[in-house]
């Protein structure tokens, strides 16, 4: 097994301030498979990295994957953020009668958004635990935090759905220059 490297506090902040990851997996004969999805970091108990919960049927090609080759990809990107400050930046959602601080108040939310929104970040990991609905409590306490965090993710938490988590191991960090860093 990997030994887990600290990640950059870059990435931490991506993964706190994103909605959405890409996921990779492959299964036992190395067929790929990306699906989008929710996420919700949770404190790892062993490592300064955050563990990453996703829900997902027992179905799905990414469960089936997992099951059999624990070993994944993770592709995040705040791209929920890029659009935000795309639309600050042409001035939609605004009243058209803005105070000056109003406008000083989108410009700045717009600087920050476009710091966010300026790296793009691949973690390998592994799972490290699913989480079936008959070990009810903690599929609860994992259930209400993952919809504390994406609210509009009830719709994809059918009957069949299982928790699962993922250990991080390390992180490769691209920017909007191409640069990139690795740990």
């Amino acid at each position: 097994m990997t030994e887990n490297k600290v990640l950059p506090q870059s990435v931490l902040h991506l993964l706190q301030n994103s909605n959405f990851l890409h996921l990779g997996t492959a299964s036992k004969t190395l067929k790929p498979n990306v699906s989008l999805m929710n996420y919700t970091p949770i404190p790892s108990k062993t490592s300064t990295n955050p563990n990453i919960l996703v829900a997902t049927s027992k179905k799905s090609t990414k469960y089936l994957n997992l099951i059999s080759n624990n070993q994944c990809s993770i592709l995040v990107h705040d791209w929920i953020t890029s659009t935000k400050s795309i639309e600050l930046a042409n001035g939609k959602g605004s009243s058209g009668n803005d105070s000056q601080e109003d406008n000083l108040l989108r410009l700045l939310q717009s600087l920050n958004q476009n710091e966010i929104s300026d790296l793009s970040c691949t973690l390998s990991g592994h799972v490290i635990k699913i989480v079936e609905p008959t070990e009810s409590k903690e599929f609860e306490e994992l259930k209400e935090l993952h919809l504390a965090r994406n609210p509009k993710a009830g719709c994809f938490l059918g009957d069949d759905v299982v928790f699962i988590l993922i250990e991080l191991n390390d992180s490769k960090v691209v920017d909007s220059s191409n640069h990139v860093r690795t740990n």
